[in-house]
């Protein structure tokens, strides 16, 4: 081993940004720590740091400044390990290589210091850059690994490293073989999403919206299932996360559009009112420029009066997208199309921005109906939003509805519309019709 860390530390080979080590002292360095593992009572750890936010120094400040900031930062990491372990520069990342640990969390500890001085703010010529990294940990020997290859190694401590690009910051993270399996389903799901449309794997159930009052549906919100050939009934806990970091989303939402305006068509012939379908729509739709013509075109191609179609969406994609959002929402608006608030009090600048939103309903998160009736808080914010929708001239709609006390109690507040399992689970169109033919309410109404 002394003579490993002697050649690593003499090494030619070093990258002239950084002046570490580069792949090849690392392989060799990894090899004679692997092989040292062999029945040791302590870990080894190999650690990918990655340090992607550096390119915005590069990119804003220049090249100097950003080979500064890297040396910096090798320092640091350096300051960190001491000498239980050697850093590295591989592919444009710290490469981490530690040994004589007591166990996981000592692994875990030193990865945390080195995101932890990282997050110091970093000084060159009189300016000072706030960055972060990303820390993925393989732990050797373990029972769950074949870790005397430095192949197998490697795979795992990529496997491992939280990645910006999916929006991880100051995130440590250990592989074991559950992470790899995670991992592996989410490729395969990227991979199958791409076809789902084209393979017609995808399908809309609805769940009705009722008046409180008579238990009258009045609408439904369209809810994307997934049955992928290759995974079965995927749930959109899983693949809307997924649609949103792989661009998806957009192709997944313009096909849900189409296809629920040309279920709601069906539905008006039994009504005198008009049955609205609700949809909703992630914030990153309204990065599309005219997506109120893709509104448009859908409601023109369908045949859907506009008043019977309703946009969602959540609070949370108002605040982060406030200037763009409104103005796109004022063109869907100016096409007869209703909007609605989704997840209401969730966020934290609700009030100061509501007059500003072209709303037409607020729907009162689930967080708060599940309290009631016995929470004097849960009660208090349902009553103030029903209250403050009325004020406002808006519907209030409460979701998650699943108990009778729950129903009694929101009519009691002031809430007109619900959804939720006490009315009905979440079913296919045909079956909103066969309600609304019947003119049965749901279940019956909250005497």
């Amino acid at each position: 081993m002394r003579e490993a860390l002697t050649e690593f530390d003499r090494s030619q080979e070093t990258d002239s940004m950084t002046g570490l080590p580069g792949r090849s002292a690392l392989i060799r360095l990894a090899q004679s720590v692997l092989a040292r593992d062999q029945g040791a009572t302590t870990m080894s750890a190999f650690m990918i740091v990655e340090f992607a936010a550096i390119r915005h120094v590069f990119q804003n400040a220049g090249f100097r400044e950003g080979e500064e900031i890297l040396r910096a930062a090798g320092d640091r990491i350096r300051g960190c390990i001491g000498e239980q372990g050697r850093l590295g520069w591989n592919f444009n990342q710290f490469v981490v290589i530690a040994w004589d640990l007591a166990d996981e969390n000592t692994a875990v500890n030193l990865a945390e210091r080195i995101v932890a001085v990282l997050q110091q703010p970093f000084e060159t010529d009189g300016h000072l850059f706030y960055l972060y990294s990303n820390v993925g940990i393989s732990l050797h020997p373990r029972q769950d690994s074949d870790g005397d290859d430095v192949a197998i190694v490697a795979r795992q401590v990529n496997l491992a490293t939280p990645r910006e690009a999916d929006g991880c910051r100051n995130e440590v993270r250990v592989f074991d073989e559950q992470l790899a399996a995670d991992i592996s389903r989410r490729s395969t799901m990227d991979r199958e999403l791409r076809t789902a449309v084209s393979r017609d794997e995808l399908s809309l159930l609805y769940q009705p919206r009722v008046q409180i009052e008579s238990g009258k549906i009045v609408g439904a919100e369209a809810l994307l299932r997934w049955d992928n050939r290759e995974l079965g009934q995927v749930s959109p806990e899983e693949f809307a996360p997924l649609s949103e970091r792989t661009g998806h989303i957009f192709e997944l939402t313009d096909w849900t559009l189409i296809q629920a305006c040309r279920e709601a068509l069906h539905w008006q012939q039994y009504s005198d009112n008009p049955i609205r379908v609700g949809i909703n729509f992630s914030a990153l739709m309204f990065d599309r420029p005219a997506l109120h013509e893709t509104v448009r075109e859908a409601i023109e191609q369908t045949g859907l009066p506009p008043e019977c179609l309703e946009i969602e969406i959540t609070e949370n994609a108002f605040l982060e997208r406030k200037g763009g959002t409104v103005k796109t929402l004022e063109q869907i608006k100016s096409l007869g199309v209703k909007i609605s608030l989704d997840d209401f009090g969730t966020g934290f600048s609700a009030m100061s921005y509501l007059g500003r939103f072209p709303l037409d309903c607020l729907k009162i998160d689930r967080a708060f109906v599940k309290d009631l009736p016995g929470s004097g808080i849960a009660n208090g914010i349902a009553k103030s939003v029903a209250m403050l929708a009325s004020a406002c001239g808006l519907d209030s709609v409460a979701e998650g509805m699943e108990t009778q006390d729950q129903v009694i109690a929101l009519r009691v507040l002031g809430c007109q519309f619900a959804q939720g399992y006490y009315f009905s689970p979440p079913v296919p169109g045909e079956k909103i019709r066969e309600l609304l033919r019947d003119g049965r309410g749901l279940p019956e109404s909250a005497g």
